[in-house]
């Protein structure tokens, strides 16, 4: 979806900028807006969907540019149980390269800047850096970064070269197999230990191949793709989303540019065009030089250009999207009019059932048509379809009262014959029970309904369990949707619910 925003901040009109995502935050550095380069810093909320003003980091800047890289590193440090110390991350995002729109060749610099005090660090490397670079890719695995050059500005390259941002200290990597010819303007992932490469611009031509590099042997192969690739381009993005490969966009043959969206699954080496931008009012624009995200399962778009047209928006694709359903009654239209005049009557029933002692009196013929549980109970030479009264067990007379009003009328009412009763999730999971036991889809809907509006992360595990229990498919593939978008929170909790368990001696 394209996105309103408010406040006072308007999205910055660039191209080859970095957008990185740090504390639901993305951090906007750098790129181009046909006219000048941009060293401003800017930072937009993911949540509030509004661009914030950021203060002024400390330290010295780097100068403006485009076509750089910006990575992000977390590092670690340890839970000390004796000194009761936390353990916390200490991120810090790496600023590699780019054009600074003046001399022969592309930059050669690298800035660091500490996220957690916001501020460009002064530091000294060890070993050869890569040299100029543009329109190269920059990667995180296993704090290293990894940066496939592209161009310096005169030549197109395939060099690979390691950062270890714990030592700060630069190495060439050797490269074993069938190494991507060299190429600027490609677009790169890491999916597990491996290191993708997609097309690019080799100096004559845009292209379309990919490329893995086994990061733990640095061992290249070409990806042998089943059925038909993305179109040939260069300037589009590619970001990791469970495992997947998610491209949109970028430039083609006689500057034509791309909006379509592929993803790309290497357990089947097979790419798959998307539909999520199937309505054409909500499809981002086509571009090339934009930036792409991954926020939670959420793929956030900013800027880019077709041509000399600059943009200056943000688009939001969810990728993983809340499930819809259609909670229709599908039974109301069996019912006549005039059968719920006789819901409990005495007249014309045919069969009493005794719950918790009191008497119900009903209808075989009403039951059957309605509940295959009740069908074969009055039926098949079964016990029940001989005897005048049976007695249920193991269900309470609010909740049976409950679902033969329903049966009767066609509506379904939680409080139809509560007596006052709170709805309490027990009395809920007996409702799924006995919708579950009986066969009734339309309660079983109206409890799933229910449970999904209250559903939270205090009653997750008991919901859940229940779904899985009474089969309720509904429920179940929400729940997994919930854990999904907060599966951050549900580890935050179960971390401190560890610590909290810890005993501490005097």
């Amino acid at each position: 979806m394209d996105i309103s925003l408010g406040g006072n901040i308007q999205t910055p009109q660039i191209k080859n900028h970095t957008a990185t995502l740090y504390n639901k935050k993305l951090y906007v550095f750098g790129g181009y807006d046909g006219k000048k380069n941009h060293s401003q810093l800017r930072i937009f909320d993911t949540e509030t969907l509004k661009w914030i003003k950021a203060k002024r980091a400390g330290g010295n800047p780097p100068p403006g540019r485009n076509g750089h890289t910006a990575t992000l590193v977390g590092k670690f440090i340890e839970f000390d149980e004796q000194q009761f110390n936390f353990a916390f991350i200490d991120h810090k995002l790496y600023i590699l390269g780019g054009w600074l729109g003046q001399g022969p060749l592309a930059a050669d610099d690298m800035h660091i800047l500490d996220l957690i005090n916001f501020k460009w660090l002064d530091f000294n490397v060890k070993g050869l850096p890569p040299g100029p670079c543009n329109m190269h890719t920059a990667d995180s695995y296993n704090n290293k970064i990894y940066v496939f050059r592209g161009g310096d500005g005169k030549d197109y390259l395939n060099d690979l070269h390691e950062l270890d941002t714990i030592n700060l200290q630069w190495t060439k990597v050797t490269q074993n197999g069938a190494c991507p010819p060299p190429r600027a303007n490609h677009s790169s992932a890491v999916v597990k230990q491996h290191l993708y490469i997609f097309g690019g611009w080799d100096g004559s031509k845009r292209l379309n191949d990919l490329y893995m590099l086994n990061l733990d042997s640095m061992t290249w192969i070409q990806v042998i793709v089943e059925g038909e690739s993305p179109a040939p381009r260069a300037g589009m993005s590619l970001c990791n989303v469970d495992n997947k490969l998610y491209l949109f966009g970028g430039s083609g043959p006689h500057a034509y540019c791309f909006n379509d969206l592929y993803s790309f699954d290497p357990e089947q080496s097979r790419w798959t065009q998307c539909d999520n931008f199937s309505n054409p009012d909500k499809q981002p624009k086509a571009r090339a030089g934009h930036s792409k995200t991954l926020v939670d399962s959420r793929l956030f778009i900013i800027g880019g250009s077709y041509g000399q047209d600059y943009l200056k928006d943000v688009y939001i694709l969810d990728t993983d999207p809340c499930p819809q359903f259609s909670f229709q009654n599908t039974s109301k239209s069996k019912l006549l009019k005039g059968i719920r005049e006789y819901t409990n009557k005495e007249e014309f029933s045919d069969i009493v059932f005794i719950v918790e002692g009191r008497k119900f009196y009903a209808h075989k013929l009403i039951l059957s048509l309605l509940s295959e549980k009740f069908r074969v109970m009055f039926t098949n030479g079964m016990m029940e379809s001989k005897q005048k009264e049976i007695e249920i067990q193991n269900i309470s007379y609010p909740v049976f009262s409950s679902i033969m009003h329903y049966l009767y009328t066609g509506d379904f009412h939680f409080g139809a014959d509560t007596e006052g009763q709170e709805l309490s999730l027990d009395y809920m999971f007996e409702f799924l029970r006995v919708s579950d036991e009986y066969i009734l889809e339309d309660v079983k809907m109206n409890c799933e309904e229910y449970l999904i509006n209250i559903l939270n992360t205090e009653n997750y595990s008991l919901i859940n369990d229940m779904a899985d229990m009474y089969n309720a498919e509904r429920l179940k593939e929400y729940c997994n949707w919930y854990y999904r978008r907060h599966s951050t929170q549900f580890a935050a909790d179960s971390c401190m619910s560890n610590v909290d368990n810890i005993d501490y001696d005097d």
